[in-house]
């Protein structure tokens, strides 16, 4: 079987719930009150996907502990608060190196300037927050003082006390703060799929509902606090010589890509009960398929575990009309990305090999193809705008908490990533690196162990 690149939709999942909200130099592009602050030889018996999955999440959730990767004025920023940031990258490094596509010393290589980046940044947010709760200090007791100081003095016994005043004043904030939270909140877990599939997703990274939600507001005075800080600041706008030359110079961000229109069947590992009973099902399925025994539709009504598109004979994609809420869902929606990428390949009317991603079995027949068009410059040019005002706050807050650095005081105590999530660490546990795309049978006998 030809297998899909494996990005892990888990990964896709986690981001969409946990770090969507965050850019990659760790600052929020969102307001809160409008809630957008989202190596080995191969063996003859290798884990199956599931069991691979499995370890890796055990040592991901591993990660979540209080060991102090840096101290940050008064406050520790511990290895898990890294981790955040880092073990995405950890775990695509490590599948890359498990199917072979990558080297030892490569792998090295990128995870520690993953390590770096992530620690600065991890470390940025924390010198950010403690201003943040500083200046929201002041900006309350300046309020409050003057507040207080313009009530009507000859009616003493309707005047409010400096301290109450504070309080209304800290609460009106703390409830924007809670609010924005709240959003965030929900708009995730729409994303991931529901309720249960966001709880699902944290407890497979060690992190708790109410840890998640503190660690939201954490990041949420983070830009509550930039958001007026760097609106304070003068603000040049793109020039339209530079919006004209980036549309140019990038075609490709401004290409639609081509539409493929296919039929799909899913093998679930889970249905199955495994993926070698996935395995071997898919394959029975595609031969009645390919000798006539069954046409594409009716095997996918019959067989196919998505839910969504099996009623419909595997199409994809849906009529709008046609589109539940279930069909949104991110860990699907990461699949079925790698599915459409992988059906691009196939020529109008042929039935693919069966696939297999980190969610099952697949089976694909394109339907039709429509090239990619190029968006029009009058389309695009707002979007190039966003991009360089995006970019020049990037800078200011840059310069923030470089000046902000002067003032603070920071000991790194973790350099370097922990060696126990090294590729040399982690390979035996997972049977070494396999040699290509194909996949030796499931060993029903392995077992990772159950620490790091």
């Amino acid at each position: 079987m030809r297998r899909i690149p494996l990005s892990t939709y888990l990964i896709r999942a986690l981001v969409c719930v946990a770090f969507a909200c965050v850019c990659a130099g760790g600052v929020w592009s969102a307001q809160p009150d409008a809630a957008r602050a989202e190596a080995a030889p191969e063996l003859d018996a290798q884990p199956s996907e599931a069991e691979t999955d499995s370890f890796l999440d055990k040592l991901y959730a591993a990660g979540m502990d209080p060991q102090i990767a840096a101290e940050v004025g008064t406050a520790r920023v511990t290895f898990g608060q890294v981790f955040e940031v880092w073990g995405p990258t950890w775990r695509r490094v490590i599948r890359e190196c498990h199917l072979g596509d990558l080297e030892g010393p490569e792998a090295d290589r990128r995870l520690q300037a993953a390590w770096e980046e992530a620690l600065e940044t991890t470390i940025r947010e924390e010198v950010f927050y403690q201003e943040a709760r500083r200046t929201i200090d002041k900006v309350i007791e300046e309020h409050a003082r003057a507040a207080y100081n313009s009530q009507d003095r000859r009616r003493p016994e309707a005047r409010d006390t400096f301290t109450q005043i504070e309080r209304k004043l800290r609460a009106r904030i703390e409830e924007q703060i809670t609010r924005a939270v709240r959003d965030v909140t929900d708009r995730h877990i729409r994303r991931a799929g529901g309720a249960k599939a966001a709880h699902r997703i944290l407890r497979r990274q060690g992190l708790t509902w109410e840890e998640w939600k503190a660690r939201l507001q954490r990041k949420v005075y983070v830009q509550y606090f930039l958001d007026r800080r760097l609106s304070l600041e003068e603000k040049a706008e793109p020039r339209p010589d530079d919006i004209r030359a980036y549309y140019r110079n990038h075609p490709d961000e401004f290409t639609r890509p081509g539409r493929v229109v296919f039929r799909h069947i899913l093998i679930g590992f889970e249905e199955a009960g495994g993926e070698g009973a996935a395995r071997r099902l898919a394959a029975e399925v595609y031969d009645r398929i390919r000798t006539g025994a069954l046409s594409f539709a009716q095997a996918a009504k019959q067989h196919s575990d998505d839910e969504v598109s099996a009623p419909h004979g595997g199409r994809e994609p849906l009529p709008l009309a046609e589109v539940p809420p279930e069909a949104l869902a991110s860990t699907r929606l990461a699949w079925l990305d790698e599915v459409r990428d992988a059906a691009q390949d196939l020529p109008v009317g042929e039935l693919g090999p069966p696939l297999v991603s980190n969610h099952g079995c697949h089976i694909v027949r394109v339907e039709d193809k429509e090239p990619g068009e190029r968006i029009p410059f009058r389309v695009a040019q707002e979007k190039i705008a966003e991009i360089f005002r995006a970019q020049a706050r990037e800078e200011a807050a840059q310069a923030l908490y470089r000046d902000l650095l002067t003032e603070v005081r920071v000991d790194v105590r973790m350099p370097e990533y922990p060696q126990r999530y090294a590729w040399s660490a982690v390979r035996a546990h997972l049977g070494g690196a396999r040699t290509g795309r194909e996949t030796a049978p499931p060993s029903p006998e392995y077992r990772p162990d159950a620490g790091p």
